[in-house]
């Protein structure tokens, strides 16, 4: 029942959108989301069979990413970003790497992108660019194009379902991201890259746990060809083979995986390709944990007679310094902390967490970077931290900020500051069970 009420809810709150009211598509997340969280902590409390059929979770979710794709995108718009980053290439023969989109104001495709991205260069890696390109070559009309960036996201989550359900026979941890609504709502219906990232870590923990460590790099490499954050699990799963099974299979897993990502970016551009991460690291999201330091430095500048826009990018630039520091190292706290485990689904979803955790600039569906590793082990509690966190998430980004705000939308911004706290509590959290596991101590079995 509670199955079939996630997943109803779920497409429900695809379909509403915004042709209703905005507490209509809350409320159905809501429910959504409560019936999924009760379906797994029933399940986590018997410590057997959950009663859960492995067939029916799957159609289920099956059944919500077709609506997810079949609906265009409620939310981010991002996948007409990725369509003129593949026309950039594909149409206009140049690089995405060093033309912006605005340069390209004949194209009939550039009205799509929302104008806060018309401007920026391309932080996706050449393996996702070349991807769009091919899409945007093959698709002569808008929908084609939408329909196959929801398509791939969609096709790459069922990938991800299909593993798990392969890896452990449990239907919980297919549930565990088949029916989380943000997976459908957020990262499918937006036809996000972030799927593939997602899988990408999965199958690479898989092949590390199977000792195909030429293959594992590799893999981990594409993923790092979609999205650079793949480098932190890629280094994690590095160091913790190499204290597992020895110097020369982690030299195999490193060697493969760099050798393709230097070839890749050598062949984009080099440098070039890599110049417009360097300018994205001043990005900031509301959900963030700093988000208020950000706001109380500007503040505290502006007071001491600094123009309000320099407060605000000297602000922008020292949290973008601090949590560029916090995140590796919250990272490796997390890793030497799981260097012992006997498989390395929490060493790689743990140090991928790490980034959603503290980084500056955190979106709802970055959130299935991690998710889906965490689910082979979804008991534990680095696991159960992630769950919430990305439902905090979900909810959070309802939010509309604005000038007049009414009843839902001022409790929609307490979710924010919710998720902030979240954040807070969670990375001491996790601290202190690497304390305790680096101290040989067993942690509380709540956050084992």
């Amino acid at each position: 029942m509670l199955l079939w009420v996630s997943a109803a809810c779920t497409a429900g709150a695809i379909i509403v959108g915004d042709g209703l009211t905005h507490g209509a598509t809350v409320l159905l997340l809501v429910v959504a989301l409560a019936a999924q969280a009760t379906l797994v902590v029933r399940a986590g409390r018997r410590r057997e069979r959950s009663g859960l059929d492995r067939r029916a979770v799957l159609a289920a979710s099956g059944l919500v990413l077709l609506v997810a794709v079949l609906v265009p995108p409620r939310g981010s718009h991002d996948l007409w970003s990725y369509a003129m980053y593949g026309r950039i290439v594909s149409h206009h023969h140049a690089s995405p790497f060093v033309h912006r989109p605005s340069e390209y104001t004949s194209d009939p495709w550039l009205h799509h992108v929302d104008r806060g991205w018309r401007h920026t260069r391309s932080v996706y890696g050449p393996a996702f660019v070349a991807v769009s390109a091919v899409i945007t070559f093959v698709a002569r009309v808008p929908l084609v194009a939408r329909l196959l960036f929801q398509g791939l996201a969609a096709a790459a989550i069922f990938g991800i379902l299909l593993l798990i359900d392969r890896r452990t026979r449990d239907p919980v941890a297919v549930a565990c991201i088949g029916l989380h609504p943000i997976i459908a709502f957020e990262v499918v219906n937006g036809g996000h890259n972030d799927a593939l990232v997602g899988l990408a870590v999965l199958a690479a923990v898989l092949l590390v746990t199977r000792e195909r460590w030429v293959w594992a790099g590799l893999v981990l490499a594409l993923g790092v060809l979609v999205k650079a954050v793949v480098l932190l699990p890629f280094a994690a799963l590095a160091v913790w083979t190499w204290r597992r099974y020895g110097v020369r299979a982690a030299a195999s897993l490193a060697a493969a995986g760099t050798s393709l990502v230097v070839v890749a970016y050598a062949l984009a551009g080099g440098r070039a390709a890599l110049a417009p991460l360097a300018a994205a690291r001043l990005q900031e999201s509301r959900a963030s944990l700093w988000s208020l330091p950000k706001y109380w430095i500007t503040a505290d500048l502006v007071d001491d007679g600094w123009r309000g826009k320099t407060a605000g990018l000297v602000a922008r630039h020292l949290v973008s310094s601090w949590s560029l520091l916090v995140v590796p190292g919250l990272a490796v706290a997390l890793l030497v902390g799981r260097l012992k485990d006997p498989a390395p689904a929490l060493a790689a979803g743990g140090a991928t967490l790490a980034y959603l955790l503290a980084a500056a600039y955190v979106l709802p569906w970055y959130v299935v970077w991690a998710l889906p590793v965490l689910a082979l082990q979804w008991r534990a509690g680095v696991a159960r931290l992630a769950a919430i966190h990305a439902s905090l998430l979900l909810i959070a980004y309802q939010y509309n900020p604005g000038p007049h705000l009414d009843a839902l939308q001022r409790a929609l911004r307490l979710t924010v500051r919710g998720a902030q706290a979240f954040e807070v509590v969670a990375i001491l959290a996790l601290l202190a069970v690497a304390l305790a596991r680096a101290l040989g101590r067993r942690p509380h079995p709540v956050l084992e």
